[in-house]
């Protein structure tokens, strides 16, 4: 492995962690109106489109922290392959 790699993977995870930082939060506030109905009546949302944004980001969620976990892989073996 080499270092190039690795420093690849530090920046591409640190914009990952902001990724999923960002569709957990959308996850989040989606998730919470479809438990309590009556909040997004507030907000004049409706369950469909709630549903659709959730089960769409769920998606993007998966595919943002599968990719995270390779990259952090990939940082946490490279220095023990380094001692060797």
């Amino acid at each position: 492995m080499t270092t190039k790699i690795y420093i690849v993977s530090r920046m591409v995870h640190r914009v990952l962690v902001l990724a999923v930082t960002f569709s957990a939060l959308i996850m989040t506030v989606t998730g919470f109106f479809m438990k309590f109905p009556k909040t997004a009546k507030l907000f004049n949302v409706g369950s469909d489109r709630l549903r659709f944004i959730h089960s769409n980001f769920g998606v993007i969620f998966l595919i943002i922290l599968f990719l995270m976990t390779l990259t952090g892989l990939i940082i946490y073996f490279y220095p023990l392959s380094r001692k060797k």
